[in-house]
């Protein structure tokens, strides 16, 4: 994981790095929204 703030601070990536960070906080959500249910559905 460090290693792809590296690659967004090189130039030559510079392009790149907001689809992957779009990407990785898409999927970092979509984690949140489901634990968040399946803590939910334990409490109902």
């Amino acid at each position: 994981p460090l290693r792809n703030y590296q690659l967004e601070s090189n130039p030559e990536r510079h392009d790149k790095s907001p689809v992957a960070v779009a990407i990785g906080n898409w999927v970092h959500g979509a984690e949140i929204v489901e634990n968040a249910y399946r803590v939910l559905e334990v409490k109902a």
